[in-house]
């Protein structure tokens, strides 16, 4: 275990070179890491998002159906952006107050 932690290591320097002078050798990775993961995370929260009103089966209005596409998540964040469009989401989304909560929460973190 502890040569594959090493290992891990040696390849996160690597791959971090930026032919850079740093203070130290963790500082490189210690800033990339987290941006990466914390991008990963919010991509998969809004895809989550995406496929929970889908599988909700609501009936919603075509225009709102065209921001829904897993495969392209910048038209859900337009569509929480736009408060029009998304207030009739939370309207439509109201009987089930897991969904709204989500919707709320998701568009609390995407207007920030």
């Amino acid at each position: 275990m502890l040569f594959d932690i090493l290992g891990l290591w040696i390849a996160l320097e690597h791959l971090l070179k930026t032919g850079e002078k740093h203070s130290s050798v963790i500082a490189p990775i210690t800033n990339f890491v987290p941006k990466t993961l914390a991008l990963d995370y919010l991509r998969r929260i809004i895809r989550d998002t995406v496929e929970l009103i889908r599988r909700a089966n609501i009936m919603l209005p075509p225009d709102i159906k065209d921001y829904l596409d897993k495969h392209n998540l910048e038209k859900f964040v337009t569509l929480m952006r736009d408060d029009t469009l998304c207030s009739l989401l939370q309207t439509k989304c109201s009987h089930n107050p897991l969904l709204k909560n989500r919707i709320d929460d998701m568009k609390t973190l995407l207007s920030s």
